[in-house]
Order: C-alpha cells, then structure tokens, then sequence
C-alpha cells in the first residue's frame, strides 16, 4: 500500500543513508499514513521497523552472490560504537578504538580487508576491488570517530599538549609523524589516546580543534611548518657532520646523499640512476643513524637483492665502521633469502633445506620443468591430452581487440607472434605457420586448423568457391574451411557475442552478409564460427556438435603421430618458460591455488585460459609435491613462511630501520 512505501522510504533514508528524516516528521508521517486508512496493523509493523534503526547501524556490506560462491560469504556492518562482522559460522563485534591497523590485501581475483586489533586479526575476503576499498575507508573513518571521541573527553590535559607543542618542534633532531606520535605517547592520562595510529585532530569537535591548531597543522600531510624546521635541522646536521661524510667512502658525499643520509621520515625512497651513488648512501646513512645515535647497529638491518651486492655493501659498511669510534659491532647486510632463513629457523628450530631448482639458471630451469611436464603426461592421458591440445590451438594468446585501434596494431600484433609477409608485390599478406608447415591469416584460424589436424578431419584451406563469384565488385571467393566428404563450407567469423566486428576492420560486416547470401542462393552447406567462441571457451565443443551433425567423420591422430609434430615445432624457452614465469608470479605473490579458479570469470579468452588453468594445477601441485617429498622450500617459499611468522608476530625483531637496496627487485 502507499502508507507502507512512505514509511518504509522514511526509514530507509535514516538507516541507509545516515540521513536523519527528522524523528517527529517521520512519526507523524507513519501515524497520519495509517490513520487515513485505519489500517493499525500496518501502523505497529512499521513501528517495529522503525525502531530497528535505533541498533545504529551506519554502512552495510556484502560481497555478493558471486563472490560468496567462490570464497566466503560476508556480512560487515559499520555501527555507531563498533564493527559487526558475520561470515558463516564466524560472527563477533570489534570496538573501532581497539584497532590499530585497518589494510588492503590484493588478490588474484578478489581483494581482502585485514583488520587488526588488540584482540587478534580479521580477514575479511572475496571482496572486488572498489568494494575493499570503500569497506576500508569506512573502518578507517568510523575508527578515528571512535579515537577522537575519546580524547574529546580529556579537555584540560589536552591543554597542556596545545601549550607544549612550540617547545617540543624546538628540540634539536628531525621530526617525523611517528615522532610526533611518540612524543604525544609521554603525556599522562591522554597520551595512549593522542597516540593511536587513528588518531586524528580533524575529528575533534571545533573548539577544541581551534586551540590546538599548531598540533593540527604539522600533522598534516605536506605540512610546510614542519617541512620548514625540518629543512633548517638538515643543514645545520649537514654541517655538523661534515667532516664524518667526507672521510666515509673515496669521494666526499654531494649534498643530495648527505641529505638522504639525515632525513629521517618513517618512510623513504630514493630514486636515482645507476651508478650515481645509492649504496655509498646506504652506508652514509647507517654511519649517521650510529653516530648520531638514533640506533645501535644491531637495531639496523640492511636488505640486498643478491649475494654479490650484500657482499659489496658488507665490506663497504665495515670500511665505513670502522672509522666511527662508538661502533663496536659491525652492522650485518643481509640477503632476503638469507633473512629469511634466519626468521624461519628462529620461528621452527630448524633451518630449511632449498631445493636446487630454486638457483637453477633459466635453461636449466626450463629443461627441469619440460621433465616434470613429460613426466605428468607419460602417467597421465588426460593431462597429454590437455598439453597437446594447449601447444597446438593455444599457444599463443589471442590480441584484446580494445586495444587494436588500427590495422596496423593488428598486424604489429601478429608478427609479434611470429606471423611473417608471404604473398606476390601488391597482395602480400601476414602469415602464420600451422604445425604441420601450412600457412593461414589469423591466430583463431590457426588454432581452428591445428584442432581439425590433430583430430584427423579432411579438409581444405581456402579452396576456391564451387561458383565463380569474382565481378566488378568481389574477387573469387575463397571460403576459411572446406569440408569435401560432406561437401560443407565453414566460415570463422571476427564477431563477437553481439554480432560486431572490431572497429579496424571496415566495411566487414557487409563481407559477412554478401557471404551468407552467396551460400543462400547456391543452395550450400555453411557453418559458422565467432570470436565469441574462443572468448566464452566453447569453440570446439561447438565445432565438433556441428561437423557430426553433417556426418564429419573424426580420426584422431595416434600419439607418435603427435609426439612428432609437437617436437618438431616445440621450444622450452617459449612454451615451458610461461608455466616457470607463472609458478614464480603465483608463489611470490603469495596466492592460493584454490583462488586461481578465478581467473576464468574475468578471462578474455577463456578457451587458452581453461587450459592454461588445468594444465597449470597439474604442474604446480607435481612441484609442490616434489620439493614437499624431498623436505624442501624454494625461494617463494622462504619470502612468504618468513612473511608469515613475522606478520604473525612468532618471530620478533629489534630493528628500528630497514634499509634496502634495489627496492624495485622485491616481491610483494
């Protein structure tokens, strides 16, 4: 009935929308409503809803039907006073002030949100990328309302902060937030409140805002106060060591890495090229960081990509060191690996073999991979099967047509897959290679040709039309495939699952309608084939219903038949190194091979995609298996176990400053 839409409306804005419809205004909206109609039924159901949005609920968030049925279904709400979470059997509440740090975890699919309080840590997964991100931002927000809510309650202490904030920017160092932070720390009463990592001035009520706006203003970001005092504490350290950084390294430091050497934010990353003196400045600054005493040595650790570079930047910091007077013990340049060897032998109380392929050289690698592949296909039918299939219909990917503007990306695209001009001066075309020496136009007919191969279907490759068709306006027509048995022509069309071609190709559309008529008149066989086909994954399945039905016969190829036509035209460098390249990718980026499903709802050719998939669990668990028999970890393995115990907190560490050279070359 009307009434329950206006009072439903009404309460709606309220609970959805934060809006409050104005208490009064929206009682005497529903009672006027169901007083016109004497409908009190109506009026007491709508009183139950109503007072449901006294439960404070802010923002709700779900994940969605698809999501949830690929991973973990999930219910968040963002109340007043604390967030609600409910996923399965998984249920509680969290107060916003016992968080400490609210995160984006990316993922191969979908992204999560990881909310970390005194009480533990929450993952909150199987969201998309804009929904984590909004879900994020809302914890953040409602957290620092909670924090700030707290410290308004502290009027008089909060005083006494304002007064000392002049004296305390005074202080002879440099100043970054988490300085800022810690001094705020030290205050009784109110200082674990001024120091929560959400803490922020700008959620404060206006008048108190207003006294302590000196505070307010170097906590913001790009903050020119701070940024001044800062800029006048580097100079004056500048010269006051002057001395020290001229005698460190052969040449005298230039200003630029002296003042890298002595700022001191919480976080900072210098860009410059190579050779122009990035690791003399990783020494400059552990010298400075020891001299000035803001850490001993063994606070300080220094992370090197490879071997040779850790050994490099040792010799160089002992060098350095041992100029300095308080530096009793040297400070230690670590590899990642080597770290984290450390972190996991500290964590377990046993030190990991690694496995040898994990130094292999990328042909050695290569060949150690193209065994275990042989190996899976010798005991497995379906997995040969299945990499048959891949080398010769899906080899190489198919181009993304939003990203082919002209004819001339097309054809960039296709001889970076190997196609090569054949054809007489003035009708020069690219061409393909087909695996059994042929030549056709395009990637989807080569993967069409190749699958007829195999399958041992007869048939013809651009034979001339039975009909002389070549006129004014139409050269001979040459249809894609010809089947001679069953007298049937096949024509793969560039469509996609609307029926549109790529906007490159013009005038294409009217080719395809002359074509389909031409059969129509002469009374021919056609079948057709789509791009739409390869996208959605069902070209063969597709291709194959339709030849039977016109009584194709099959005769699938023999196995030495197709061990020979794959060795021939078979290269480890090009078709193993992508299941190598995708297995370090997968593992370094920490994903779960239950995620890697996934892929398929987003791929867009999801006929390479599927195979790549199957193919690509089959070699993976083999790998795992393997290092797990031998008792053995790869470097992967040793970035995320050591990620883990420290993430965790099962490793603790006194480092106060990580510095890292060749910070590009890290995983995530």
């Amino acid at each position: 009935s009307l009434e329950c839409l206006w009072c439903v409306w009404w309460w709606g804005c309220e609970l959805y929308l934060g809006v409050p419809c104005g208490g009064v205004v929206s009682w005497l909206s529903i009672i006027t409503a169901c007083s016109l109609t004497n409908c009190y039924v109506n009026f007491f159901k709508h009183f139950i809803c109503f007072s449901s949005d006294r439960s404070g609920v802010f923002m709700r968030y779900k994940n969605g039907v698809l999501r949830s049925l690929i991973g973990s279904s999930w219910v968040i709400e963002t109340r007043t006073d604390k967030l609600s979470y409910k996923s399965g059997d998984q249920a509680g509440t969290i107060n916003y002030y016992d968080i400490n740090d609210v995160s984006i975890k990316t993922g191969m699919v979908s992204d999560s949100v990881v909310v970390k309080s005194q009480n533990g840590r929450l993952n909150i997964t199987d969201f998309s990328a804009v929904d984590a991100t909004r879900l994020n931002s809302d914890i953040i927000k409602c957290t620092k309302k909670a924090v700030a809510n707290e410290v308004s309650k502290h009027f008089e202490a909060l005083n006494e902060v304002s007064a000392r904030v002049e004296e305390f920017l005074g202080e002879n160092r440099y100043i970054a937030q988490s300085d800022i932070r810690a001094w705020l720390k030290a205050f009784p009463e109110i200082g674990k409140h001024l120091s929560h990592p959400y803490f922020e001035i700008s959620f404060l009520p206006k008048d108190i805002r207003e006294r302590m706006s000196l505070l307010d203003e170097i906590q913001t970001k790009n903050s020119e106060t701070l940024k001044q005092r800062n800029i006048e504490f580097v100079q004056k350290a500048m010269r006051r060591h002057q001395k020290l950084f001229n005698k460190l390294e052969k040449y005298p430091l230039t200003e630029e890495q002296k003042r890298a050497a002595i700022i001191d934010e919480d976080r900072n990353l210098l860009i410059a090229a190579a050779g122009s003196g990035k690791s003399s400045t990783i020494v400059a600054k552990v010298v400075y960081l020891i001299e000035s005493g803001l850490a001993q040595p063994n606070e300080i650790l220094v992370l090197a990509y490879n071997k040779d570079a850790q050994v490099e930047i040792q010799n160089r910091l002992a060098k350095a060191q041992s100029k300095l007077k308080q530096a009793k013990n040297s400070v230690k340049a670590k590899t990642f690996h080597s770290y984290g060897l450390e972190v996991i032998s500290a964590a377990t109380g046993n030190k990991p073999s690694i496995a040898k392929i994990a130094a292999a050289k990328k042909t050695v690698l290569n060949r150690m991979f193209t065994e275990l592949i042989y190996d899976l296909g010798a005991k497995n039918p379906t997995f040969y099967a299945s990499w048959v299939q891949y080398l010769t219909t899906a080899r190489g990917p198919l181009p993304e047509v939003e990203n082919i503007k002209t004819k001339s990306d097309y054809d960039n695209f296709l001889k970076q897959m190997g196609a090569q001009w054949r054809g007489p001066s003035g009708n020069r075309s690219l061409r393909l290679v087909t695996i059994n020496n042929k030549e056709v136009k395009s990637l989807e007919e080569l993967r069409i040709f190749n699958w007829l191969v195999i399958n041992g279907v007869e048939f013809e490759y651009e034979q001339p039309y039975e009909v002389q068709t070549n006129d004014a306006n139409y050269s001979q027509y040459h249809p894609d495939f010809f089947y001679p048995e069953v007298n049937l022509y096949h024509e793969h069309f560039a469509l996609d699952p609307l029926g549109n071609a790529p906007t490159f190709m013009q005038d294409y559309l009217e080719g395809v309608q002359w074509k389909r008529q031409l059969h129509e008149e002469h009374q021919t066989e056609l079948i057709e084939t789509w791009s739409a086909d390869f996208l959605n994954g069902d070209i063969f399945e597709s291709l194959k219903s339709k030849l039977q039905d016109f009584g194709v016969k099959f005769k699938p190829m023999q196995k030495n038949e197709l061990d020979a036509l794959i060795e021939a035209s078979f290269e480890p460098s090009r078709d193993v190194d992508v299941f190598v390249t995708f297995l370090r990718h997968f593992k370094s980026n920490d994903f779960e091979i239950e995620e890697i499903d996934g892929i398929l709802k987003i791929a867009s050719d999801r006929y390479r995609s599927s195979l790549f998939i199957e193919l690509f669990k089959a070699i993976y668990k083999e790998y795992q298996r393997q290092l797990h028999h031998a008792e053995e970890i790869d470097f992967e393995d040793q970035i995320n176990i050591a990620s883990k115990y420290l993430e965790n907190e099962v490793v603790t560490h006194s480092w106060k400053y990580v510095l890292v050279d060749e910070f590009q070359d890290i995983s995530q």
